[in-house]
């Protein structure tokens, strides 16, 4: 079975790709060491320009439209010059969804399995609000041959409008996590009252309500690393005093050591997918406070209603400032979480776990196809 992987994947900014270039790249470097009968090939979905909360809303469309055009152009011809099984695309469903119409009408016409990948967690609201762009998603998902998802709730919205081609997979961890952890581990300890947080600092992050939230709590430290412009660092830091440390982008060794150095790990963002940082903290033992928002609820969830985590409203500040002060000083609790979040990851989101899920999605994916040419 001949693969035809469309997903971002050498980006030319580090911002835009995230979480989906991290999926691609895990799942590539276990398929170039366990190939198993599936030939795989990374077709790059990058964009051009950096895309940032700020960015002029024309030119973000401008250069958007430039960019889809492009690879729906790079797409066609790919497809036109080899004959692939499976053309996998993976979507934010943002509006690049009109991307995603145009690429699985291609592979319909080229008799190509269209898989859409939604890395997203945010298409339960897309149907709620309706609309045009839910109902290009709509067209998008009947036209594929397989949907995939990350969450519950995006599994639920999506196959009660009767759609039976929808399978929810989850993001793996690398292979390596394990020992770069290991080894990071000998060079670090847990620092009392110590709270991280991770990820690229926006005010759709939570970092505002997390600042605001530590604000009310004694003899805390709250370390915040990421990506950050001028005027959110300006922000925060008017906002707090001497505890709270601003530490800008950070090599992925260094993040391990500081998921391994701190008590805690909040991640209070309004809108996620299937957050990696979330399963990178796991897999260090960390105790997690996280927003219910996409596959979240699910991962932080273990055998027998045992937890990993514990889940906080959006936006709330005061429910934000009572996890994390419960939490921080009780240490019985904290060994339970640390351990079910190791648990939970070593059982369900190994990449071979993964890989063979994604193997099978392909193949029904491609069965699906031949069989709808039959009866054509």
């Amino acid at each position: 079975m001949k693969v035809l992987l469309c997903s971002p994947y050498e980006p030319k900014f580090k911002d835009n790709g995230g979480g989906i270039v991290k999926w691609a790249k895990n799942l590539m470097g276990y398929y170039k060491k366990n190939r198993e009968g599936v030939d795989v090939e990374v077709l790059p979905f990058d964009r051009s320009i950096y895309v940032h909360d700020n960015l002029n809303v024309l030119v973000r469309m401008y250069n958007g439209i430039k960019d889809y055009l492009a690879l729906i152009r790079k797409t066609y011809n790919r497809i036109k010059e080899e004959k692939f099984d499976v053309l996998h695309l993976c979507s934010s469903a943002q509006w690049s969804i009109i991307r995603d119409y145009l690429v699985m009408k291609i592979a319909r016409q080229k008799n190509v399995a269209g898989i859409v990948h939604f890395h997203c967690g945010r298409i339960p609201k897309i149907a709620s609000d309706g609309g045009l762009k839910w109902r290009i998603l709509k067209k998008v998902v009947a036209m594929s041959s397989a949907t995939i998802v990350l969450d519950d709730e995006s599994y639920r919205v999506l196959t009660s409008f009767g759609y039976d081609n929808v399978y929810k997979v989850p993001n793996p961890i690398s292979i390596e996590l394990g020992e770069e952890i290991a080894c990071v581990s000998n060079k670090t300890s847990r620092v009392s009252r110590r709270v991280l947080f991770v990820g690229h600092v926006l005010p759709s992050k939570g970092v505002y309500e997390l600042v605001r939230a530590c604000a009310g709590i004694e003899n805390i430290e709250l370390r915040i690393v990421g990506r950050i412009e001028e005027k959110v660092k300006a922000e925060l830091s008017a906002m707090a005093g001497d505890w709270l440390l601003l530490l800008g982008e950070k090599t992925h060794e260094e993040v391990l050591c500081e998921m391994l150095s701190c008590e805690l790990f909040v991640l209070p963002s309004y809108t996620e997918g299937f957050p990696n940082v979330i399963i990178e903290a796991m897999a260090c033992g960390t105790p997690i406070i996280a927003t219910g928002v996409g596959a979240i609820p699910e991962i932080l969830e273990c055998a027998g209603g045992a937890k990993a985590g514990v889940i906080v409203p959006v936006r709330d500040v005061n429910s934000l400032r009572d996890a994390i002060s419960e939490l921080i000083d009780d240490e019985t609790v904290k060994k339970e979480l640390s351990f079910n979040a190791v648990e939970k990851v070593n059982a369900c989101y190994g990449v071979p776990i993964v890989w063979k899920r994604l193997v099978d999605v392909w193949e029904k994916a491609a069965s699906r196809r031949i069989n709808k040419g039959k009866r054509c």
